[in-house]
């Protein structure tokens, strides 16, 4: 069923271009979103801090489960902050 409404093959390309251009600028806005997070995170550690961090892997250690728990929870908060970027207030 139709709704009446006629559509030209021009008018449905230019549509799926918009959606396109949209889409587009929408990846773009999360890759520099990325960079700005990624170039945040490498100036706040030098590389001896970095391995000393990854030292941690290799030495056979139980973890609670509830701290796990509220450490991956707390984690992820964080990247869903991160990810939304500079919060506006209200003028």
């Amino acid at each position: 069923m139709t709704d009446g409404r006629v559509f030209s093959w021009g008018e449905s390309v230019g549509r799926r271009k918009k959606r396109q251009s949209r889409r587009d600028a929408l990846v773009e806005q999360d890759r520099e979103k990325l960079n700005m997070m990624s170039d945040d995170v490498l100036t706040d550690f030098s590389i001896d801090e970095l391995r000393e961090f990854l030292e941690a892997d290799l030495v056979n250690v139980k973890v609670d489960p509830e701290f796990k728990e509220r450490l991956r929870k707390q984690l992820w908060d964080l990247v869903q902050d991160r990810a939304r970027g500079p919060q506006r207030t209200p003028n």
